[in-house]
C-alpha cells in the first residue's frame, strides 16, 4: 500500500526485491496551455507528452512521437523487502553515472573562421568565435589522500586526413597543438587549419604571497599549476593500463622511460617552433594522439578543484600560418572577447 500501483516491486528490479518508485519529470509536466498536471504517475506523464506532440511549437521539447528523457527509475539495489524502506542511502551529493543503449549520433562543433579580409576591415571581429572553454570542478569525495595527483587533456585529432598530423607545443603560453604535415589536406586542401589547447587556469598549489583563480574568485597564497607535460604518441601504442597512462601523463614514454631531446631530459615532447624550424619539431606524420597535463598537486579528502582550459581552431593561408593564427586565438584574453558579428559557432 505504501509502494506504488504495481506494489514494492518495480519491473525494473528483477526479482531483486527492490523497493518500488514512481516517475519523475526533467520538466514539471504542462499541458500546452501552460495549466500544471498535479496528479502523478503515468497519468501525468501522458498528458505532458500528449500535448507536447500536438504542439511542437513548444520551445523546450521536439518529441516527434518519440521519447526524450520520459521518465527514469533509480532503484536501491537490494535494499530491502518491506517499507519503510530505512537503510543507508548515498551521501547528499553522490554524482550518478547514467549510462544508456540509445543509438545516439556525437555532437558536432562546426568553426567557422573569416579570411584574412574580415580579421583586418572588421573591427567587431572577435577571435573567440573560433573557440569554445572547458571548465571542469573535481571533488575528493573519498577518504584518501592523494600525494600525487595530475589532470590531463588528451585528443586524437585526426585534422582532415588522419595519418597526416603534426603534434607539437609552445611551454611558454601552455599551449599544446596538431596541425598538417604538408602543404595541401584531403579534407582541407591548401590552407589546412591547426587546432589547439591552452591551459587557462589549473589546479591550485599552496603559494606564499601569490594569487591564484578559482572560478571567479581570487585566492591568496596559492597559484595555478601551468602545463607541466606534454606527450605525443601514435595510434596503436596507446596505454593499455592505468600504469602507461600514468607515464604518459608524467611526461614518460610508455615504457615509463624519460624522453630525450639533443641529449636532455623533457616532459615537453616536440617543443620546437615549426614556424621557424627550430628546435624538437614532428619530423613524420601519422596517426597522432597528444596529452597535455598540470601537476603534480596534492588531493586531500574534502578538497576541490577547478580548471579551465580553451580550445581553439586557426586558419590561416598555409599550413604554418595557420599555427600563427591558433596561438593568437588561444593567447587573446577573455575581457578582449567582442561581440560577435561575422561568423558563428
Amino acid at each position: 500500500d505504501n509502494c506504488g500501483p504495481n506494489g514494492c516491486e518495480h519491473s525494473a528490479s528483477g526479482a531483486d526485491n527492490d523497493p518500488y518508485t514512481d516517475w519523475f519529470y526533467w520538466q514539471i509536466p504542462a499541458d500546452n496551455f501552460g495549466n500544471i498536471v498535479t496528479n502523478f504517475g503515468d497519468s501525468a506523464y501522458m498528458v505532458f507528452e500528449d500535448s507536447a506532440i500536438a504542439d511542437l511549437s513548444m520551445p523546450n521539447w521536439q518529441f516527434n512521437e518519440l521519447p526524450v528523457m520520459d521518465r527514469m527509475v533509480l532503484i536501491n539495489w537490494n535494499g530491502g523487502e518491506q517499507p519503510q524502506f530505512n537503510q543507508d542511502l548515498p551521501e547528499q551529493g553522490t554524482i550518478f553515472k547514467i549510462s544508456t543503449t540509445f543509438d545516439y549520433s556525437p555532437d558536432t562543433i562546426t568553426f567557422v573562421t573569416p579570411d584574412e579580409t574580415v580579421r583586418e576591415t572588421h573591427t567587431t571581429y572577435s577571435p573567440e568565435h573560433t573557440s569554445i572553454y572547458f571548465e571542469y570542478k573535481l571533488y575528493n569525495k573519498g577518504g584518501n589522500f592523494i600525494d600525487s595527483c595530475y589532470i590531463s587533456i588528451w585528443t586524437d585529432p585526426d585534422l582532415g586526413g588522419a595519418g597526416d598530423d603534426f603534434v607539437g607545443c609552445d611551454t611558454l603560453s601552455d599551449i599544446f597543438y596538431c596541425y598538417n604535415d604538408k602543404g595541401s589536406d584531403n579534407q582541407y586542401g591548401a590552407t589546412p587549419p591547426a587546432i589547439g589547447f591552452k591551459f587557462i587556469h589549473g589546479p591550485l598549489i599552496p603559494a606564499l604571497g601569490e594569487t591564484a583563480q578559482f572560478e571567479n574568485s581570487s585566492i591568496d597564497d596559492f597559484s595555478n599549476l601551468g602545463m607541466s607535460a606534454v606527450t605525443m604518441y601514435i595510434g596503436g601504442t596507446d596505454a593499455d593500463n592505468a600504469s602507461q597512462a600514468f607515464d604518459y601523463m608524467k611526461g614518460l614514454t610508455r615504457e615509463g622511460k624519460p624522453y630525450y631531446y639533443n641529449g636532455t631530459v623533457t616532459k615537453f615532447y616536440l617543443s620546437g617552433d615549426p614556424v621557424s624550424g627550430i628546435g624538437d619539431i614532428d619530423r613524420v606524420s601519422s596517426d597522432r594522439r597528444i596529452m597535455g597535463t598540470m601537476g603534480p598537486f596534492d588531493f586531500a579528502p574534502g578538497d576541490s578543484q577547478y580548471v579551465k582550459i580553451k580550445m581553439a581552431v586557426g586558419q590561416g593561408g598555409d599550413r604554418l600560418s595557420s599555427i600563427v593564427v591558433m596561438k593568437d586565438i588561444l593567447n587573446t584574453p577573455e575581457k578582449l572577447s567582442q561581440i560577435l558579428t561575422h561568423g558563428h559557432l
